[in-house]
């Protein structure tokens, strides 16, 4: 199986211990990314967004959080990844997940999670892993990085698109209005493979650990500062900037989905977890109580 990393604040040891204790049920060794806490002084100042980004706190420490596993990836020299947020649950088959070289060299990006709200649209034309299993290419919007593969060569694509990012990270990789969605090949595992795990249980079932979010989800007051109010007329330059770049992004969404329908079809379906077989998540789970 290929190295799965996890990426976990040094403050919530609990979680990173339901993730081993999940994973280590399935034989898996998961290797632990420090978490980059978006609340932790100087972080937004350091980070690739300040300047230009109106993003809170758990965004950018989300985003820059992702970009650490990037790195990793890249400087360990792996042909690919796999890359994980410690709130999810994962298949009962999850190690027996296989990605070829053959197939690696087609893809770039794997969506291996799903989002439970709404339906899944994604091209016919498939690459076939096991008999239960298939990548498809993703053709809608899909919330949250929970789980997902990524390649060596797209890890360096995306660390050298994201020097400024204005974007939450999932949108900007799982999100048809991206330019990188279409720059990349973004393909979705047809039966997931992993759930996040506030669409997995009802909130009144989850532990505080997983039911608050551990990441700042308010936009910080602005500042009165010289400084803060030259931030501020840079964001709304590049955002009117933007503009004219998302018609350009949104024609050429339209000209792709136009394609895919036209030459290869397009399924529309809900997604569902692979397995009811969940043992090993809920024994994990004792670790967050």
């Amino acid at each position: 199986m290929l190295p799965v990393f996890v990426i976990n604040l040094d403050r919530q040891p609990k979680r990173w211990a339901f993730m081993v204790s999940q994973l280590g049920a399935l034989g898996i060794d998961p290797i632990r990314i420090a978490a980059v806490d978006g609340k932790a002084p100087g972080v937004r100042a350091s980070s690739q967004a300040a300047p230009y980004a109106p993003l809170t706190p758990g965004e950018v420490g989300c985003f820059e959080s992702h970009r650490s596993a990037w790195r990793e990836i890249v400087a360990r020299r792996l042909p690919a990844a796999l890359v994980l947020e410690d709130d999810v649950a994962v298949s009962c088959d999850f190690a027996d997940l296989a990605f070829s070289a053959d197939v690696l060299g087609q893809v770039d990006l794997v969506k291996l999670d799903y989002d439970t709200t709404r339906p899944t649209r994604y091209g016919q034309r498939s690459i076939r892993l096991a008999e239960e299993r298939r990548l498809a290419r993703l053709l809608c919007s899909e919330p949250s990085c929970g789980c997902y593969l990524v390649t060596n060569r797209a890890a360096k694509t995306l660390l050298a698109a994201t020097a400024n990012y204005m974007l939450p990270v999932d949108t900007m990789l799982f999100s048809p209005g991206s330019r990188l969605f279409w720059d990349l090949r973004v393909w979705k595992l047809v039966r997931p493979a992993a759930v996040q795990l506030t669409m997995l249980e009802s909130h009144d079932q989850l532990p505080p650990e997983i039911m608050n979010r551990i990441q700042g989800a308010t936009r910080p007051e602005q500042e009165k500062t010289l400084a803060a109010k030259v931030r501020h007329l840079r964001v709304q330059i590049r955002r009117l900037t933007d503009l004219e770049w998302a018609t350009r992004r949104r024609k050429r969404m339209q000209h792709n989905i136009a394609w895919y329908e036209a030459n290869e079809g397009i399924d529309t379906e809900p997604s569902h977890f692979f397995s009811s077989n969940l043992g090993h998540y809920r024994s994990a789970a004792h670790h967050l109580e």
